[in-house]
């Protein structure tokens, strides 16, 4: 049977050495932001013709503003309804119709043949006029 080693009189025993566990060192995530240029939407111009001609049209008081245009072949036309109800301008004949425009809405068309095309309102017969196309 063996003896053991019984400690010196007066020496101390040492605690136990203790193993620090190393746990590599994690970097705090930043968010990441991403900047995006800040938008505004506006109604788009009338599209311009290669003649670069533009005739706008009013639709106020119940009447078409100017009652006549003349404009040469590929103008754009453009109606614009300032009255509080829909209205149409239509041609007679067909030749183009905007349907029904609400208050503010516009509508716009080229004509490039020459011709003279009387127009009118559709929901209100009596408001009329003319388009002439010289050309």
């Amino acid at each position: 049977v063996a003896a053991c080693a019984s400690p010196t009189p007066g020496a101390t025993t040492a605690p136990p050495a203790t193993v620090a566990a190393t746990t590599p060192a994690v970097a705090p995530t930043q968010p990441t932001t991403t900047t995006v240029p800040a938008t505004t939407t506006e109604a788009p111009p009338p599209t311009v013709q290669p003649n670069g001609e533009v005739v706008q049209i009013a639709i106020d008081g119940f009447a078409f503003k100017p009652a006549e245009a003349t404009v040469t072949p590929g103008t754009t036309i453009v109606w614009t309804n300032l009255d509080g109800v829909g209205h149409t301008a239509t041609a007679e004949g067909g030749a183009f119709r905007t349907g029904t425009l609400g208050p503010d809405a516009t509508h716009e068309i080229v004509l490039g043949e020459p011709g003279t095309y009387d127009y009118f309102c559709t929901i209100h017969t009596d408001m009329r006029a003319t388009i002439t196309v010289e050309g």
